[in-house]
């Protein structure tokens, strides 16, 4: 059989006869993107057939919390998708919250518990007398309410303030003059422990005293009167030799002691004249250091330059310290 040919028309690329139905492959083409795998399995024969742990792995859910198959989950309602990480943070975000306000409910609580035991011990207590100082028994405590009265006093000075003040300052007098009549009292009892009544220290007793002592004194000075003399040590020239010199001579007459002068110079080889000397003018005779205060074991002159020593019978008593 002879097939017959169509005519080409000029300009028309030819095409193949099944390119004649567009409407037909785009069917086919929707239907084969909207059909599952499942529905793949159901039209195509498997080669094996499906065994029962295939099956329950096929049903299992995807995702940790889901409990409906794979095919019917949403994966925008599942709270632990890793792949939103900004859901994660809501969460801890509204457990801080959460926690936060529990917290601040809880102490909110707190303060209120405790002003209203507050408020009932206040009630129950019994309001304290600011007149009334017995509850006061130590003087540590005397000494607490003291200071919070005067406090108050100085921020809100009204009368009762003030009364409440001077009721305070009249009780730590009378607590005062009741410690000095005690006091009093004791010396009295136990004078073995009374240390003014063998050391008084009143004016008239005192100079009473200074009297005895000097007499003691005066008569202790003249009985050394032929036995003892002075030694006035010095340096020629030093301010302080021409300072001292005058009271050593004034005791010396005084007492009628015989008086040594010794110069510690080097120059001062022998017997020298005391006009001779700076410092030494009010002196007959000056002696050159060495024999007298070696023979009183001085080794060093005080600061100055100076040194008076009593000495009895030839004894040595002790040395000037520099």
């Amino acid at each position: 059989m002879k097939i017959s040919e169509k005519k080409q028309i000029p300009g028309e690329v030819p095409y193949a006869p099944w390119v004649k139905k567009p409407f037909s492959i785009l069917f086919a083409l929707t239907i084969g993107l909207t059909l599952t795998p499942m529905s793949f399995a159901s039209v195509f024969a498997l080669s094996d057939a499906p065994t029962e742990p295939h099956l329950e792995e096929m049903h299992k859910p995807l995702l940790p919390n889901a409990t409906t198959p794979w095919w019917e989950e949403d994966v925008w309602a599942d709270p632990d998708r890793p792949f939103l990480y900004y859901g994660i943070e809501k969460r801890k975000a509204d457990a801080k919250k959460a926690e936060d306000e529990r917290h601040a409910r809880e102490q909110i609580r707190e303060t209120m518990r405790e002003k209203a035991l507050k408020e009932q011990n206040n009630q129950a207590k019994p309001k304290e007398d600011p007149f009334d100082f017995s509850r006061f028994t130590t003087v540590e405590s005397l000494k607490a309410e003291r200071e919070k009265r005067l406090n108050v006093a100085i921020m809100n000075p009204t009368i009762d303030n003030m009364a409440v003040l001077s009721s305070d300052q009249r009780t730590r007098v009378g607590v005062v003059d009741r410690f000095a009549q005690a006091w009093q009292l004791g010396r009295l009892l136990y004078p073995m422990f009374d240390y003014t009544a063998t050391h008084p220290s009143a004016n008239f007793a005192t100079t009473a005293l200074t009297d005895v002592k000097r007499e003691e004194t005066a008569q202790r000075l003249k009985s050394l009167n032929g036995d003892a003399g002075l030694i006035f040590i010095a340096k020629p020239g030093d301010p302080l030799t021409d300072i001292a010199s005058e009271p050593v001579r004034a005791f010396a007459r005084t007492w009628n002691l015989p008086l040594i002068a010794t110069a510690v110079d080097e120059t001062v080889k022998a017997k020298t004249r005391g006009k001779d000397l700076k410092g030494f003018e009010g002196f007959d005779e000056v002696l050159p250091d060495g024999e007298p205060r070696r023979a009183l074991g001085h080794q060093n002159l005080p600061r100055g330059g100076t040194c008076t020593h009593a000495s009895s019978d030839g004894e040595a008593p002790g040395l000037c310290a520099p």
